[in-house]
């Protein structure tokens, strides 16, 4: 696995990766999701020997056309397979978040497609499995544009996901890194609801496009109290949209880091086995 992670991220500064390369790399790690994100192939350890799974849902481009449900569909780009070719893999791709999901012994999952529909699936899918297997873990999710809009409206419909009780469900959102999501309000759930609450609270952050520095706490000037769309935003250090999930990448994963900590802190100071 260390020799496959480096091989993944080999390719020398400056020079361009083709899109066919970063699936390459991605297929060697055995982290791809099926098109509809129903199972995933060989990952380094089950939910046996894992901390918790972090979820990664990209945004709108090629690499995650609907239309397509092959396996030759470019999967585990954040967005359009030109960034990946112009920018090379770790611009492009999720190589870095899953580099830092493995030495966090969390198991990553990558969705092909960024439609709600998939979204769900994919969750149903940790759930049954950890059902299966007796536990409840923390998952932490990473979302880029319109794959943020579609976990929004996915914990809109299923909070339990976010704020039930260990009783209820087996998975536990722990926290959520928003990529310059471009939810809107359809896809909120109601305020006043134990769903509103939790995004507000804490667990999640949308990083977004912004002229400030980045962690800026009011990335646009009309953002007070630093909300916005109904969850806390911060700078992403980056006016291009596309980018965002490579500037955002370090302080993305430092805060669902703590998230991970403040689950176990909850759960008795410990991540439960099985």
């Amino acid at each position: 696995m260390a020799a496959a992670t480096e091989r993944a991220h080999s390719p020398a500064s400056g020079q361009a990766t083709s899109a066919q390369e970063a699936q390459e790399a991605l297929t060697a790690l055995g982290l791809l999701a099926t098109p509809h994100a129903r199972s995933t192939t060989a990952c380094p350890f089950d939910c046996c020997e894992c901390d918790g799974m972090m979820l990664l849902i990209p945004g709108a481009g090629h690499a995650t056309a609907t239309e397509h449900t092959d396996d030759n569909v470019p999967s585990g780009l954040w967005s359009t397979a030109n960034l990946a070719a112009e920018r090379g893999l770790e611009v492009g791709s999720m190589l870095k978040y899953i580099s830092w999901a493995l030495g966090a012994r969390l198991k990553p999952i990558v969705l092909r497609s960024n439609a709600a529909s998939a979204v769900l699936s994919a969750i149903e899918a940790i759930e049954t499995e950890l059902r299966s297997r007796g536990r409840r873990l923390p998952v932490v999710i990473a979302a880029h544009s319109e794959g943020g809009a579609s976990l929004m409206a996915v914990l809109r419909d299923h909070e339990c996901w976010a704020c039930g009780s260990d009783a209820e469900v087996a998975v536990g959102i722990a926290g959520v890194a928003l990529l310059d999501s471009v939810h809107s309000s359809k896809d909120m759930p109601p305020q006043g609801s134990c769903g509103a609450a939790w995004l507000q609270g804490g667990a999640v952050i949308n990083w977004v496009v912004s002229t400030e520095p980045l962690g800026h706490e009011q990335p646009k000037p009309w953002v007070k109290s630093g909300i916005m769309g109904g969850v806390r935003v911060r700078s992403a250090g980056t006016t291009a949209h596309l980018l965002v999930p490579w500037t955002a990448c370090e302080a993305a994963c430092a805060f669902l880091g703590g998230r991970l900590d403040a689950w176990a802190q909850d759960q008795g100071g410990r991540i439960p086995s099985k």
